[in-house]
Formats: structure tokens, sequence, C-alpha cells
């Protein structure tokens, strides 16, 4: 993200329009929901599927709880 999608990015949502993130499973994707609202201090809203393990499945979870998206 280059400072010029950054300031973009603040607009957006200082407007109240809101941002799409669009991503597949690219680099390090967790670390980087996980660390967005950290850097930025807006929140996210994230949509993920159900693995087929459950075993990994709970450990993902337990992992993207670990950082409150909502609050």
């Amino acid at each position: 993200m280059s400072s010029k999608d950054f300031d973009d990015l603040v607009k957006g949502i200082e407007n109240e329009n809101g941002i799409f993130f669009l991503s597949g499973h690219f680099s390090n994707w967790e670390l980087i929901a996980f660390s967005f609202p950290v850097i930025t201090g807006y929140s996210l809203n994230i949509i993920t599927k159900k693995q087929a393990s459950k075993k990994l499945n709970l450990l993902i979870n337990k992992f993207r709880s670990l950082r409150k998206q909502n609050d």
C-alpha cells in the first residue's frame, strides 16, 4: 500500500463511504488483518470460511480473536 493509497483509504473512511478490500490468500494476509487496526486506528470486519479441519479451524479462530476486530 502506497501513501497515496493510504490517503484514499482515510478519505473513504472519514467520508463514511466505507472501504471494501478484496484479497486472496497472498502472503501474510492474516497478519495484515491482525495488524491493520493497530497501525491505522480503524477496525475491520472480516468474512472467513470455516476450515475443513476442526483443529485447524479452532487454532485459526483463536489467533483471530486475540485482537478484537470490532472494538
